[in-house]
C-alpha cells in the first residue's frame, strides 16, 4: 500500500478536479446529470466485490450527510446557485460525501489488495477523513458567504437538495455575473484546499 501511495492521492485529486469541471462545465446539455444510483434490481448484477464496495460508500454516505446535514445542505445550494449550465444536488456536489467516497473507492481500485482490505481503507477513510469534514464544509461557506452568494440561507434541513435552488434564484443569477465569478474563484480555492488535506489526513 506505501508503494502505492502517490498513485492513490494522484488519483483521487485528479478525480476530485475532473467533479468540478464536470459540475461547472458539463459536456452534456445543460441541466442533464448521470446519477450513480443504482436500483435494488442492479445490486444483482455486481460481483461480490463490486457489492461490498458500493454498501461501503452507501454506509459512509448515510453517516456523514446526517451528520453535516445542514452544511452539506447550504453548500449544496450555494454551488447551484453559480453552476449556470448544470443543476448541482447533493449526489453531485464535488465536496459532497457521496462525490468523496465514490472517488476514494476509486482511487482504491489501482491497488491489488483483497476486498477486506479495501473495506478496511474505506473504514479509515471514514473515521479519519469523512468525519472530520465540518470544518471544510464551513470554510467553503464562510468562503461563498463572503462572495455574496447567497449569504442569507437559513439553517433549515431541505426536502430536496439542488433543484428548488435554481428556480427560486434564477432571477438574481442572472443579474449577478460578477459575483459568480468572485464565488468560483472562491470555489477552485475550496476544491484544491479541501481535496488535498483530506487525502493528506488519509496518508
Amino acid at each position: 500500500i506505501r508503494l502505492h501511495r502517490k498513485t492513490l492521492a494522484s488519483n483521487f485529486i485528479r478525480g476530485l478536479n475532473d467533479c468540478y469541471q464536470d459540475a461547472f462545465n458539463p459536456s452534456g446539455p445543460a441541466g442533464s446529470e448521470d446519477s450513480d444510483e443504482i436500483d435494488a434490481e442492479d445490486y444483482a448484477l455486481l460481483d461480490h466485490d463490486e457489492l461490498e464496495m458500493t454498501v461501503a460508500v452507501s454506509g459512509i454516505v448515510s453517516k456523514v450527510t446526517s451528520q453535516y446535514s445542514i452544511v452539506v445542505m447550504q453548500l449544496t445550494k450555494r454551488l447551484d446557485f453559480l453552476a449556470k449550465r448544470s443543476t448541482i444536488t447533493e449526489r453531485n456536489n464535488p465536496l459532497g460525501p457521496q462525490a468523496l467516497s465514490s472517488l476514494f473507492a476509486n482511487a482504491l481500485e489501482t491497488l491489488e489488495v483483497d476486498i477486506n482490505i479495501r473495506i478496511i481503507l474505506m473504514k479509515l477513510f471514514e473515521r479519519f477523513v469523512m468525519e472530520r469534514l465540518g470544518p471544510v464544509y464551513e470554510n467553503a461557506n464562510r468562503a461563498l458567504v463572503e462572495a455574496d452568494v447567497l449569504p442569507d440561507l437559513k439553517n433549515k434541513a431541505p426536502k430536496r437538495a439542488g433543484t428548488a435552488t435554481r428556480a427560486t434564484n434564477a432571477g438574481r443569477q442572472h443579474n449577478s455575473d460578477s459575483t459568480g465569478h468572485s464565488g468560483t474563484g472562491s470555489v477552485n480555492g475550496i476544491a484544491g484546499g479541501g481535496g488535498s488535506v483530506g487525502f493528506d489526513t488519509v496518508q
